[in-house]
């Protein structure tokens, strides 16, 4: 068997047309043979309506490639000189006529879709439906001016958030631990002071001598 995918189709396709050929010749052959036992018996009428239909055969099989047309025009050919020599007259292959059908082009019939019919409106119905239509473009008018007003003001509250959020606070003044002294009092502290360090003198050799009485 082949590898090739392309010669394994090939083989396929020729055992189908090799089985679609044998049955082809066989029909050739025995149309042959009808033909030849009723030219012995001499009916003249079954002789031409087999010759006709041999002939066809043998035109089908040429134009499929099981046989070649010399190998058609052969036979014919043969066929016709023993009708010839029995005095049989050789039919000529009757043409079927085929009913010539009139193509008639269809025309695509476009479905035209129903408009709606408008209802009629009487003219005094007119007015009171222009006077309605000319009330309502009065309020939408009237209510433009309100929704920009509300917009407006929206927008300046957002933009005064954002100004706020922007300035900066100004730097807060550090006040001094220490708190201003006038000069009255500052004498008086150094007075307290220095009598607080007195005191701690004296008490000093008054410890010294507990100690040591200790």
């Amino acid at each position: 068997m082949p590898i090739i995918k392309s010669f394994k189709k090939s083989v396929k396709t020729s055992e189908k047309s090799h089985l679609r050929n044998i049955s082809i010749r066989s029909k050739i052959k025995k149309s042959i043979k009808n033909f030849e036992l009723i030219l012995t018996e001499k009916k003249g009428e079954e002789v031409g309506k087999l010759f006709v239909d041999t002939i066809s055969i043998l035109d089908k099989a040429a134009s499929k490639g099981v046989i070649s047309k010399n190998n058609v025009a052969r036979n014919k050919a043969r066929l016709a000189k023993k009708m010839n020599a029995l005095g049989i007259a050789v039919p000529k292959k009757q043409k079927v006529e085929k009913e010539v059908v009139k193509k008639v082009k269809k025309v695509k019939t476009v479905k035209e879709k129903a408009k709606p019919e408008k209802a009629k409106v009487k003219p005094v119905e007119k007015v009171a439906v222009k006077k309605v239509e000319a009330k309502k473009i009065e309020k939408k008018k009237a209510a433009k001016p309100a929704k920009e007003e509300a917009k407006k003001a929206v927008e300046k509250k957002l933009d005064k958030k954002a100004a706020e959020n922007i300035e900066v606070k100004p730097a807060e003044k550090k006040v001094s631990k220490t708190t201003e002294v006038k000069p009255v009092e500052k004498v008086a502290a150094k007075k307290v002071e220095a009598k607080k360090v007195e005191k701690k003198k004296a008490a000093k050799p008054a410890k010294e001598e507990e100690k040591k009485a200790e």
